[in-house]
């Protein structure tokens, strides 16, 4: 039973690190040449503020909430291929 356990505990950690692992590096990716880490930002315009609404804490304790956001567009460099991207980025603004 105790191996079980530490077994079930090993193969938890490696999937997290692993799906971690992986988001990271597509998040960081070029989308031209594919390598990882090569991502570098070198602009970020505002485009502007609004606000959405969601609910916020559990069981008695939600409520309905406006959170304002900031939209952005930013342009990123591959240090590898100097290939150039633009993506558009929402940034939550917290009170």
């Amino acid at each position: 039973m105790f191996m079980l356990l530490i077994f079930a505990t090993i193969i938890t950690v490696a999937v997290v690190f692993i799906a971690l692992w992986v988001y990271f590096d597509e998040t960081t990716q070029c989308p031209r040449c594919k390598k990882f880490h090569a991502k570098k930002d070198i602009d970020a315009q505002w485009l502007g503020r609004f606000e959405k609404g969601t609910y916020i804490g559990g069981g008695r304790n939600r409520r309905w909430a406006i959170i304002p956001h900031e939209k952005y567009t930013v342009t990123h460099h591959c240090q590898y291929c100097h290939y150039e991207w633009v993506t558009t980025e929402t940034k939550k603004l917290y009170r």
